[in-house]
């Protein structure tokens, strides 16, 4: 908790820092918080043992992410961070012996676009790259009780899209998808997400 305080804290300074410089310049820049839930279907890399032709296994998990941006018409800008814990194809790998489980947390740039806007409704597309630091086990159970552990701090990149309701001038409740990407881990998938944002 301290850690996600103290990132959240290094992300939220310089935005706000931002929005006052952006306003003294005579441009109307309005800095907002956000929080959001996602899950994710993807596929990522694993170690396996030699001889072994498959090095992919589904991954299915859950992300809790916090976000600090500035908005100005349509176009927002914004830092987020996220926290990942993936279960690796539970099912079929555990019928075999392998357990492989993986956890994620990163910071992303964002730029996002609202190109549908009417009334309280808007529709957005956006992506941005940011630094990810991970870490990955595997066990295999039934082939000698090998155990694989590997980390590492690689790229990460993704894009949205999804729509945004207004319901109150300051508050806003996105629902969205995105396809997001980590190297190292070869980390490609699909998130689902539902997002509250609040705009000072």
């Amino acid at each position: 908790m301290k850690k996600i305080l103290l990132v959240f804290a290094f992300i939220f300074m310089p935005v706000i820092a931002s929005a006052v410089s952006f306003e003294m310049m005579g441009k109307d820049w309005r800095p907002y918080l956000g929080v959001g839930a996602s899950g994710s279907i993807a596929t990522v890399g694993v170690e396996v043992p030699e001889g072994w032709d498959l090095k992919r296994a589904m991954a299915f998990g859950g992300i809790v992410d916090f976000s600090a941006g500035i908005k100005h018409e349509r176009t927002r800008l914004e830092l987020n961070y996220f926290g990942r814990a993936s279960l690796n194809d539970s099912l079929s790998w555990m019928l075999i012996g392998v357990v492989s489980a993986s956890s994620e947390s990163g910071v992303i740039a964002h730029y996002i676009y609202d190109w549908v806007k009417a009334g309280f409704f808007s529709m957005y597309i956006g992506g941005g790259l940011g630094i990810s630091w991970w870490k990955q086990s595997t066990s295999y159970i039934y082939h000698g009780q090998k155990h694989y552990e590997r980390s590492g701090t690689n790229l990460v990149w993704d894009i949205l899209t999804g729509m945004s309701f207004t319901i109150m001038d300051t508050v806003s409740i996105d629902l969205g998808m995105g396809w997001q990407q980590t190297q190292g881990i070869d980390f490609k998938g699909m998130n689902f997400r539902l997002g509250l944002r609040y705009t000072l």
